[in-house]
């Protein structure tokens, strides 16, 4: 199987999808929707898929290509977190995640195990080094001179998608080798696809004028430019959520923050 995909971190989209020389697109479209969308009958239990980051609980990527026209490159647990459409409450969460997984309960199965955890790591990796499944082995290793690789990288917009902005940060395909990393120019996305990736880049944006200009206001401006943060509050409640967390992170962050959460 063949693909090409192109967008944002998170959120790209797999412009093609081939096997053996023939599109699989329709193919893809037919069995997100008799797996799991009711307009089609169909339905996901609680005994399906794993019970950690992957599985079989596509809800929301099957809502997602069926609106938009195209698969997204993150799970549906992960991808519901970036648009407005399926966390607005805690039916609508149950309904499009029917088997969730969150950070906050991952990190809580590991807290206070730290040295444990260090220990088993370090002696795991004193009996052989392998590389994991991550994109920064093949990269590094290429770059020194071995195999070129073919990966998705980030990489700053100079082109290479060119319906989204020059300053954004985009993820296309690319083949590094010893001469450096090489993004392929991707043109233009579907103007759909482009639009939702654009609410992110918004948001992107915001914060990192935020932080070179060390606008306290400005950082709680750019979290109600969040789809999720605008789909479940007001933006009342938004001011008091920033000052919420900046409180609680208050000992990890910089001077000018901390200023303002005395204040």
């Amino acid at each position: 199987m063949s693909y090409r995909a192109a967008g944002i971190n998170h959120q790209a989209w797999f412009l093609s999808v081939e096997a053996g020389g023939v599109d699989q697109q329709s193919a893809l479209r037919t069995a997100l929707r008799e797996r799991f969308l009711p307009d089609y009958d169909a339905t996901t239990g609680w005994t399906e898929g794993d019970a950690t980051y992957a599985g079989g609980q596509e809800r929301v990527r099957a809502e997602m290509m069926e609106t938009f026209g195209y698969f997204t490159s993150e799970s549906s647990h992960h991808a519901s977190e970036y648009v407005p459409y399926f966390r607005r409450s805690a039916q609508t969460v149950k309904t499009h995640l029917p088997r969730r997984w969150d950070y906050l309960r991952s990190a809580e199965t590991v807290a206070g195990q730290v040295d444990t955890l260090v220990a088993l790591s370090a002696d795991r990796l004193s009996r052989g080094l392998q590389a994991s499944g991550e994109w920064g082995m093949p990269i590094i290793a290429a770059l020194e001179g071995s195999e070129p690789a073919d990966v998705y990288v980030n990489v700053s917009n100079d082109g290479w998608i060119t319906n989204l902005p020059a300053e954004a940060c985009v993820e296309v395909p690319a083949r590094v080798d010893a001469r450096g990393v090489h993004p392929a120019t991707m043109g233009r996305l579907p103007g759909a696809c482009a639009g939702l990736n654009l609410t992110g880049i918004a948001l992107q944006t915001a914060v990192v004028d935020a932080v070179v200009a060390r606008d306290p206001p400005a950082l709680t401006a750019a979290m109600a430019l969040d789809p999720l943060t605008a789909s479940v509050l007001d933006l009342r409640d938004i001011r008091a959520m920033s000052r919420e967390l900046l409180a609680a992170q208050q000992p990890w962050l910089p001077e000018w923050l901390r200023a303002e959460v005395r204040a």
